[in-house]
């Protein structure tokens, strides 16, 4: 349940949705958990941490968090950020004994909330969680680690409980507030999306507890959710804020080769594209991009047909909405184009 496993929810989802290009921004209030709340005395050396993590510098960023945890070891930010550096610094495995070794050594809802967080199995982390809602039963992370669990297995419903528990708990917490978001794009809510997604990076761009690489990942979905809306200059400007060493060079490309398709530039939709296909051969939106840069216009239907092709049969191997979608979308394209050549044939036939 880490940051980087939890993070990328939103890029094919908005494919599915569409809507108005006017987003109004709505706002996401202070938060109240007194397990998100860094005292002042700690403020700088939490700072400094950070800034080594950063920096890069993972090792002594981990020493920092690890100091601050002993110091306070309710506050939920320091742990995250301790499991992030951990994260960079070993194995899945690793993180996960270190987590569970704490949670044992110094048992509390953060330790124990942790442990679940780095566990990749459901049940396992479902396990820590009882533990730590047996203490505080109204702890926000509680639900929302319950409710990204559910999301994550498709149990929505479930999930949608759990999410409503914990904004009921804290109204303000941005990680709730963040996979409100994504529920909202699952629902086909895009426009209610772009804006609760606005009101969180208003806030969480300048809050130093939110991971670099979360800011940068829901800039992505931002632009994804422009581009669904069609508000390409949205769309252009969000890329251009983000910090690119935070997520996936592939997904960036992905998403300039739809804003200069839109903007008519084939040339370089052409050059991301072919960039995005070669770092990521098995993802199912660098393939669509490249479908629809042959399909659209009827600008070459043998090779259009021959890219949703590869576009079916990637998204076949997908359990989610999207592959679902695109496996539709790519039937419908490969139709069409047949129904297009049985009609040129006969018509050549005729004279």
């Amino acid at each position: 349940m880490s940051a980087r496993r939890a993070s990328g929810g939103l890029l094919s989802a908005a494919l599915l949705v569409a809507g108005c290009s006017m987003t109004r921004v709505v706002e996401v209030p202070e938060g109240r958990s007194p397990y998100d709340r860094v005292p002042d005395a700690l403020m700088a050396d939490f700072r400094a941490a950070r800034e080594r993590f950063v920096r890069g510098d993972h090792a002594p960023a981990r020493a920092g968090f690890e100091r601050l945890l002993v110091r306070a070891p309710d506050v939920m930010p320091f742990g995250v950020w301790w499991q992030e550096s951990e994260a960079w610094l070993s194995d899945p495995q690793t993180l996960r004994r270190r987590s569970e070794e704490r949670a044992v050594l110094a048992p509390g809802v953060v330790s124990e909330l942790l442990a679940a967080r780095a566990q990749t199995d459901s049940a396992a982390a479902e396990a820590w969680l009882a533990r730590a809602e047996a203490r505080d039963p109204d702890c926000v992370w509680v639900h929302h680690a319950r409710a990204f669990l559910a999301l994550r297995d498709g149990r929505i419903d479930e999930a949608r409980l759990a999410l409503e528990r914990a904004l009921a708990s804290d109204p303000g917490h941005l990680p709730a507030r963040r996979l409100e978001v994504r529920i909202l794009v699952r629902d086909g809510a895009t426009e209610a999306a772009r804006m609760r997604l606005s009101g969180w990076l208003e806030r969480a761009a300048s809050d130093p507890r939110v991971l670099p690489g979360e800011v940068a990942e829901a800039r992505l979905d931002a632009a994804l959710l422009a581009l669904a809306t069609d508000d390409i200059g949205r769309a252009e400007h969000e890329l251009d804020l983000l910090d690119p060493e935070q997520v996936e060079a592939w997904r960036l490309a992905a998403l300039r080769a739809c804003v200069a398709r839109e903007r008519g530039d084939v040339a370089g939709a052409r050059r991301y594209v072919d960039a995005a296909r070669a770092q990521a051969p098995r993802e199912i939106l660098p393939a669509v991009q490249e479908a629809l840069l042959f399909d659209e216009g009827g600008r070459d239907p043998f090779r259009a047909r021959a890219a949703w092709v590869v576009v079916r049969e990637l998204a076949a191997g997908s359990d989610d909405l999207a592959g679902a979608f695109e496996t539709l979308r790519a039937r419908v394209r490969l139709e069409r184009i047949d129904r297009q050549a049985a009609a040129a044939e006969r018509a050549g036939a005729a004279r």
